[in-house]
């Protein structure tokens, strides 16, 4: 009887012992995977982008209502991941957070996205940039595929590709055309003066210079086309192609020119001083800007004056006047003297910096424009309106060449403007102390329809006239210049006064957008040196402003 007794002890301790582990068992794995105690927010495997904010959702005790303090941190600049764990009384939840890098470096071009360069020239690539988000600065591992043949006519791409320490990988390109240039962009050349060969020769020497220059944006020395007694001047002509060279090469579109050519007509060849010969040559110039597909610029009526000297049986320049851009400026400002390198280098260095931050602010008011900034409150209401379209078909049926109907002065640039206003609806005022009007090639003042007025033809008298009307047109200076339309007019001057008298004046035709929407340019037709369908980034102008015509009351 007492060994069976024995038995049955053994058997209950053993089945409490089961049920105790199992009840433990249990309970552990119900304070493991069920919130009883810890109420997790959120979700227990996050992934974040490095350098983001990191928002911890959090956790709660059920019964407190009070958040927990997790142990353990997150280091959102530094790859990895990271435990957080929560615990309250018997009980506690962890979460991970990764912190990972799946953004590509960033890569940036030093220079333009396209290249033109002639045939046989070196190539040096500029190269580029490459910052990632996390590793920094790793442009010295960037592998560069390139394949540009200078002794090949062709485009040649570029490949730039990096790739960062989590191996996200960034390409970009670049396109260098290489042309096959014979240099003379001579086309039809007119001898009305009868002028020799040889000077003619010397003339197309120093335009295929410049237009080479102006083409690839790369300035040549033509020191060697000028009389070497007469070096000065040669400095002078090719800081001019300089300043304008660079001006361009800094545009925020690329200048360049796929194609070019001018036409020449040698007009008058006269007696000099110091026994010197003047030949005036008038350029037409044809472009084709590399940010303008398809568009044809022109520029009409340019005046050149070449100055000659006979020496050991030939003519050789002495000087040239190319009246455009930052030669006027220089022209109007230097004279002669013994030091003339530093005259000239210190007028090139007030023209950059007159130019650079006329640019500089001319940007900022393309930006605020693009991006819905711009001021708009000084633009009026007309109450009669202005047909934009009509002003800018006449500008482009006249630009380069003259209404007959009008009265022509050689500085026609005003003259114009106001002929394509009229057609755009705004109508003669001839009466009262202030007039605009264009009748007859004679000055008249008095009421009533004849003659001209001073309103009509010059940009001064203009810019007084409708600050003086109460009535009449309705034309708002002094805005944001990218606020402007086809059929405004903008004012353009050389000077490194600011502003002051305001030299030339030129009709927008068109506003050229990019792909976003976004305005890169403005197309632009004129009088003097007229232009056709000439960007206005192109200009050398150093400043620029908007008169933005709106119609008459």
């Amino acid at each position: 009887m007492a060994k069976k007794k024995k038995r049955v002890r053994f058997k209950k301790w053993f089945v409490y012992t089961v049920l105790g582990l199992i009840i433990f068992l249990c309970l552990f794995i119900l304070l493991k995977t069920v919130p009883v105690f810890v109420v997790m927010e959120g979700d227990k495997t996050m992934t974040l982008e490095v350098h983001s904010e990191f928002v911890d959702p959090g956790a709660y005790n059920r019964f407190t209502k009070k958040p927990i303090t997790p142990k353990g941190t997150v280091d959102v600049d530094t790859l990895g991941k990271y435990r957080l764990k929560y615990s309250s009384f018997l009980q506690s939840f962890s979460r991970t957070v990764k912190i990972v890098d799946t953004t590509a470096p960033v890569l940036t071009l030093t220079g333009r996205d396209y290249i033109l360069i002639p045939i046989n020239s070196e190539y040096a690539d500029a190269g580029v940039t490459a910052i990632d988000n996390y590793d920094g600065d790793i442009t010295k591992d960037v592998k560069v595929k390139n394949n540009v043949d200078t002794t090949k006519a062709g485009e040649y791409q570029i490949t730039y590709t990096s790739k960062d320490s989590s191996r996200n990988e960034a390409t970009i390109t670049r396109t260098v055309k290489v042309s096959d240039d014979d240099f003379d962009y001579a086309g039809t050349i007119s001898n009305d003066a009868g002028v020799s060969d040889q000077m003619i020769n010397e003339i197309k020497n120093v335009m295929n210079a410049y237009y080479r220059s102006i083409k690839y944006l790369d300035p040549q020395d033509t020191t060697s086309l000028f009389h070497s007694e007469y070096r000065r001047y040669a400095y002078l002509f090719n800081k001019g192609i300089e300043l304008m060279v660079n001006a361009r090469k800094d545009s925020i579109n690329n200048l360049v020119l796929d194609d070019c050519h001018y036409d020449l007509l040698i007009s008058s060849i006269e007696d000099a001083p110091y026994g010197e010969k003047e030949v005036t040559v008038w350029e037409d110039g044809y472009y084709n800007f590399h940010h303008l597909p398809g568009v044809e610029s022109r520029q009409h009526n340019v005046e050149n004056r070449f100055f000659f000297r006979y020496d050991n049986g030939e003519y050789k320049i002495t000087s040239v006047n190319h009246i455009e851009g930052a030669f006027i400026y220089l022209d109007d400002q230097f004279t002669s003297t013994s030091d003339y390198k530093t005259l000239i280098d210190d007028l090139g260095n007030k023209y950059t910096e007159a130019y650079n931050s006329s640019v500089r602010q001319l940007e900022q008011n393309r930006k605020d424009v693009n991006s819905g900034k711009a001021d708009k409150s000084g633009i009026r209401t007309a109450a009669h309106p202005y047909d934009r379209n009509k002003a800018v078909e006449y500008a482009k049926q006249y630009g380069t060449v003259r209404n007959l109907q009008y009265p022509y002065y050689g500085s026609n640039c005003m003259n114009f403007v106001s002929q394509c206003m009229h057609a755009g609806g705004i109508p003669y005022d001839t009466t009262g102390s202030y007039q605009w009007k264009n009748f007859q090639g004679y000055y008249d003042p008095s009421d009533g329809e004849n003659g001209f007025t001073y309103a009509f033809i010059h940009i001064y008298y203009f810019q007084n006239y409708i600050e003086g009307i109460d009535d009449g047109m309705v034309v708002d200076q002094n805005l944001n210049l990218y606020l402007g339309e086809p059929g405004d007019i903008v004012y353009v001057d050389s000077s490194t006064s600011e502003y002051g008298d305001m030299a030339h004046v030129i009709l927008i035709t068109d506003v050229i957008k990019d792909s976003e929407g976004n305005i890169v340019d403005y197309l632009v037709c004129g009088n003097t040196n007229d232009q056709y369908c000439f960007p206005l980034s192109a200009m050398g102008s150093v400043y620029k402003q908007l008169a933005k015509v709106e119609g008459y009351n």
